[in-house]
């Protein structure tokens, strides 16, 4: 039992039992499949990362694959930082999906939170923030349900509020190693945000507490913090040419309208390979809508405030994140100040932002963990009334592990799988496959993407391309003379999938007659089902 008083134990132990929980739901559910189209350009970085390369060769018909977040040019790759692929490749190399590396990045957050907030508070208190949050992070919360990210720039988060913990303790080597670590993390996954929240926990705990004791975590730090800007320059050269320009930057530059801070002006717009692409990036798209949100300046400034503020505070458990800021428990603790300044500094960067969603504010998730577990102890240790304050921390862990474990998750909402479910019936035929993408309206849930591909598009046994209208899409056809092209029509119902009309009076018509007197895939598919819009 003693061994239970060491925080590593204990944060292991926790990990590693919402680790078999996720894989035992993971097993009876099965492995989930990505929907938004932020997560396949993530699976796009992973795949290639796991064939061994950093970016892919251009495609030579490259406008029928062109979509959201995603560079067909200068090479065809994510345009996300690696970190996020990095790790999922990982899943895919060794464990056979990406998904597993999700599970990963999940438990190394868990792991960190359950060590942090043990070195500020305790052992006790560590123990349960992390296990509230491995409650808030099954499924359907969408950092353990997709593939988006989050977890892992928490973790990184969490890894530099660690190293502020453990130089404080003088504990200066694992101080420095915990910092680096952290840092190169957030560089990886969301430099902006990550940046923003190093700038401010560095500022204030030095500005509080001086700078001595710095040399050796700074020395400890500097191999990792060094390798990490060599190896992402290294990154860049290979996917935009220059070692200093990000690929994020350089997507922004080709695609959008808005720009990434409402406090900027509009761009022009330039010009698309089809006019989904503007529906997302263009003027009156999706990206420039929220943009225009935040337009005058005041009106951008309540609101981002506003978001930056309910996404932060709610990082580790929905409301109960919340709750620790409403309800003055903890003010006087000097803990909760100096955290609490940086989240002020944290928010006041968030809030300049074009777009706000939960995962942007992942990097403080470790400050509000730690937040939570000095709120936690404070109400324990009440001097009055220390029976009623008891039963108000059994309250807090259990009543709100569960809210926020079924709380409002707006991006876990399920959507249908009707794209994987194609992909599933067309596999099963020996004869590559074509499929051009059709949908009702360019804007039609612009979220909601077909048209993404592996990285080796050409090697694939079912490709997705646009539907550019049939003079453009001859040219598609004669690149793939020997597959099956078809059509899927994609609506609210569901889709409908119609051999390629100009295959009509040709060899490929008789394939798709085969195919549909075979009974594997009929010659027209129609499947409905409810879907988000």
């Amino acid at each position: 039992m003693r061994s239970l008083r060491n925080p590593i134990v204990v944060a292991t132990l926790i990990a590693l039992s919402w680790s078999v929980a996720r894989v035992v739901i993971a097993h009876r559910a099965g492995i989930p499949v990505p929907q938004i189209h932020d997560e396949f350009s993530y699976l796009l970085g992973a795949d290639t990362f796991a064939k061994g390369r950093l970016a892919n060769p251009p495609h030579p018909i490259a406008e029928f694959f062109d979509s959201p977040h995603v560079l067909v040019r200068p090479v065809y790759a994510s345009k996300y930082p690696p970190g996020q692929a990095l790790v999922l490749a990982l899943g895919e190399k060794v464990f056979g999906s990406p998904f597993w590396g999700v599970v990963i990045e999940n438990a190394l957050l868990i792991f960190t939170v359950a060590l942090a907030v043990s070195v500020w508070v305790s052992t006790m208190w560590g123990a349960g923030v992390a296990v509230i949050l491995a409650l808030y992070l099954l499924p359907p919360n969408y950092w353990a349900d997709s593939y988006w990210g989050g977890a892992l720039t928490a973790a990184g988060g969490t890894l530099v509020v660690l190293a502020i913990g453990f130089h404080r303790d003088r504990r200066l080597l694992a101080s420095g190693l915990a910092f680096g670590s952290g840092a190169a993390i957030l560089f990886f996954t969301r430099p902006y945000e990550g940046g923003a929240f190093i700038l401010a926990i560095i500022g204030v705990y030095f500005v509080r507490n001086g700078c001595r004791f710095v040399l050796i975590p700074a020395l400890a730090a500097a191999p990792i913090l060094l390798a990490a800007l060599a190896w992402t320059g290294y990154y860049n050269r290979a996917v935009t040419g220059d070692p200093f320009l990000l690929p994020y930057i350089l997507h922004d530059r080709q695609y959008n309208v808005a720009p990434p801070f409402w406090i900027l002006p509009r761009r022009p717009e330039p010009v698309y390979s089809h006019p989904r692409l503007a529906a997302q990036h263009g003027l009156g798209g999706w990206e420039d809508s929220a943009y225009s949100r935040h337009r005058p300046w005041w009106n951008g400034l309540a609101r981002g405030v506003t978001l930056s503020l309910l996404f932060t505070a709610s990082q580790v458990s929905g409301f109960l994140g919340l709750l620790v800021f409403a309800v003055p428990v903890a003010w006087r603790d000097w803990r909760f100040r100096q955290l609490s300044a940086v989240l002020l500094f944290f928010i006041a960067a968030l809030s300049i932002e074009s777009f706000n969603l939960p995962h942007y504010a992942a990097p403080a998730l470790g400050a509000v963990a730690i937040l939570t577990g000095v709120w936690l102890e404070r109400l324990w240790t009440m001097d009055r009334h220390a029976i009623t304050a008891g039963k108000a921390v059994g309250v807090a862990f259990f009543g709100f592990a569960i809210a926020g474990m079924n709380g409002a998750e707006f991006l876990a909402t399920p959507l249908r799988a009707d794209r994987q479910q194609l992909i599933q019936r067309l596999s099963t035929l020996n004869a590559p496959q074509l499929v051009l993408v059709r949908y009702p309206t360019p804007s039609w849930n612009i979220d909601v993407e077909w048209v993404y591909n592996s990285a080796d598009i050409d090697s694939q046994h079912v490709i997705f391309a646009h539907d550019l209208g049939p003079e453009r899409d001859e040219n598609l056809l004669r690149y793939y003379p020997g597959r099956q092209a078809w059509i899927a029509s994609v609506d609210d119902s569901g889709y409908r999938l119609d051999p390629y009309p100009s295959a009509a009076t040709d060899a490929t018509a008789a394939r798709a007659a085969m195919i549909a007197s075979a009974g594997s895939v009929p010659s027209r598919i129609l499947i409905s089902s409810g879907g988000r819009k």
